[in-house]
């Protein structure tokens, strides 16, 4: 047993026999142990593995003896029997299928033949049917060039018969293929791009210009030898339209986005805002432009807390509701103006232009409403007039300053004569008489004279101040010092000075002048019953509204010098008046 197993040494198959190791595969295992019934084993054929892992076939029959504890029976090795039983067998089964092939190999013959015909005469129609109906035009030619194809979709795309090209030759039809085939591109492999699909071109010379793209594919014998070739060509011109018509589109899109930009800029430039309103005073803004106007939010009209019409006045209000009713009547536009008191405390004017919708009944639904700001503009409407006075004023300044200029030439001449014959008059005289004294008294009389004519000619020919930066404060206080030695008592002098902020570019002496004056002037309408004359420095910041109200002045940081006093002060007459020269109160 130990040679069928392919073990030399019986020691060794037995140690292995006891170690359990696999002689037999598990199916002959199970079918072993469900043989081995009432202890006895009879003719079983086991198939079993050497120790080398070879096959082998052996024959059992035993028993079981219980008692001593062990099997005892006979093995054989039938591998040998059973090799020559296969290969009987397969001997057999080959005669057989031999047989049955040889019997069956006609009528097989006939019904792969039938088969083949059937497959063949199916795959033309199917081809036939897809070179009919495909878009793409189709040609085909043989080694000849000769046409043997022609479908529907070279019909459309030339606008020639298939009947009348069979058999033509194909350069003579499509010209545009000549170049190609000089070129050797109808050669045994297939060939792409043919035309240049970026240009357009006639096919034929009787066709219609397109834009076109052609393949071409070999077609070859059993014995790989070329005998024509196919043409599939594509017309792309309704492609090529369309993306011409889109780009176009896509220009004219970002032409609109452009346009769209430019007036989205101009709207943000400008100071108006649009909305939404409706009949219970609700109103709904486009943008937060409103915000900048009034300073109010958005969201506080968005979430009906504040009203448009809470913004306005009574009578503006009613005014208001009077335009929209009129409108809503006539089923029109209006346009009201009013003023607005913003958050911040200021009045702004504005222009509402508006459109009313209506409901199918006739009521109101809502108003499509743009708020234009023309505070500028009704300011200049209020300034205007005291523009046009200034304007006026300087006109009448400049023509007295010429006037003044005239006259003052002419009396400094004649000064000048007085003046010399005066001084000549003194030096003659020996001694201090009355004469001397009363010519002193003409000499100093003409010297006040030529001061006033200096006066005048400076008054009649303004030159460009000479400004520098300067403190104000000590201006002041150097000008009060002086003004109250010549005061009385009753008249008390208060000064406020922010004298941090007090440097300017200006002239000191026309400061100093100006000063002077205006206190003399406020000392005058207060040297009866006394009083308080008050000067005062500080700087002030003048926005673009408060800046308009003064002639050439822009906005920006400046420091104001203010003099009041308590006197008597001045009528409508006299305060028109105040800025003409050589006149006082």
């Amino acid at each position: 047993m130990a040679r069928i197993f392919g073990y030399a040494d019986v020691q060794e198959f037995q140690k292995d026999f006891l170690l359990l190791k696999s002689f037999a595969d598990p199916g002959t295992q199970q079918k072993l142990f469900a043989a081995f019934k009432n202890g006895e084993l009879k003719r079983f054929e086991a198939r079993c593995y050497r120790k080398d892992g070879s096959l082998a076939w052996i024959h059992l029959s035993g028993r079981l003896l219980v008692p001593q504890g062990y099997i005892e029976g006979v093995v054989t090795d039938i591998s040998e029997t059973k090799r020559l039983e296969e290969e009987l067998h397969k001997a057999e089964e080959k005669y057989r299928v031999l047989v049955e092939q040889q019997l069956g190999r006609s009528l097989l013959y006939a019904m792969e033949r039938n088969r083949l015909k059937q497959e063949l005469a199916r795959e033309k129609e199917l081809t036939d049917k897809v070179i009919g109906y495909s878009e793409d035009g189709i040609l085909a030619f043989d080694r000849n060039f000769r046409i043997t194809l022609w479908n529907a979709g070279m019909e459309a795309a030339t606008g020639l018969s298939r009947k009348k090209l069979l058999g033509k030759n194909l350069f003579t039809i499509l010209p545009v293929f000549r170049e190609v085939h000089e070129s050797g591109r109808f050669g045994a492999v297939p060939a792409k791009h043919l035309l240049d699909s970026s240009r357009p071109l006639r096919l034929s010379p009787l066709s219609p210009e397109g834009f076109f793209e052609a393949h071409y594919f070999p077609m070859k014998n059993e014995a790989a030898e070329l005998i024509g070739g196919i043409i599939v060509i594509r017309n792309l011109t309704a492609l090529r339209k369309a993306e011409a018509a889109l780009k176009e589109r896509t220009r004219e899109d970002e032409s609109l986005k452009q346009t769209a930009g430019l007036y989205r800029l101009i709207a943000a430039s400008l100071p108006l805002t649009g909305a939404k309103a409706y009949a219970d005073g609700a109103i709904d803004f486009y943008d937060d432009k409103i915000e900048e106007l009034t300073g109010y939010r958005r969201e506080e009209f968005d979430s009906r807390r504040l009203k448009w019409p809470d913004l306005l006045e009574e009578q503006y209000r009613q005014s208001r509701s009077q335009a929209i009713a009129r409108a809503t009547q006539e089923g029109g536009s209006y346009t009201v103006e009013y003023p607005v008191k913003t958050k911040p405390g200021h009045t702004l004017w504005l222009k509402e232009s508006g459109q009313v919708s209506l409901t199918p009944a006739g009521g109101l639904e809502h108003l499509d409403l743009i708020l234009l700001d023309i505070t500028e503009r009704k300011l200049n409407e209020e300034i205007g007039p005291k523009l046009e006075a200034q304007l006026r004023q300087a006109q009448r300044m400049e023509a007295i300053g010429t006037l003044a200029g005239g006259i003052a030439h002419d009396f400094n001449n004649i000064l000048g004569v007085m003046l010399g014959y005066t001084e000549m008059a003194l030096y003659s005289l020996k001694d201090d008489g009355e004469l001397r004294r009363k010519l002193q008294q003409i000499l100093k009389a003409g010297q006040r004279g030529k001061e006033l004519v200096s006066q005048i000619l400076a008054f009649s020919r303004p030159g460009k101040p000479e400004r520098k930066p300067v403190k104000l404060s000590p201006i002041i206080k150097e000008t009060l010092k002086m003004l109250r030695a010549t005061m009385p008592t009753t008249i008390e002098i208060v000064s406020h000075m922010e004298e941090d902020h007090d440097t300017i570019l200006a002239d000191p002496t026309q400061i100093h002048q100006v000063l002077l004056n205006l206190c003399a002037n406020a000392a005058h309408a207060m040297r009866e019953k006394g009083g308080v004359l008050e000067v005062a420095v500080e700087a002030v910041d003048l926005d673009k509204k408060a800046a308009a109200q003064y002639h050439d002045l822009a906005p920006g940081p400046y420091v104001r010098l203010k003099v009041k006093d308590t006197g008597h002060g001045m009528d409508k007459e006299t305060l028109e008046r105040i800025f003409d020269p050589f006149f006082t109160t």
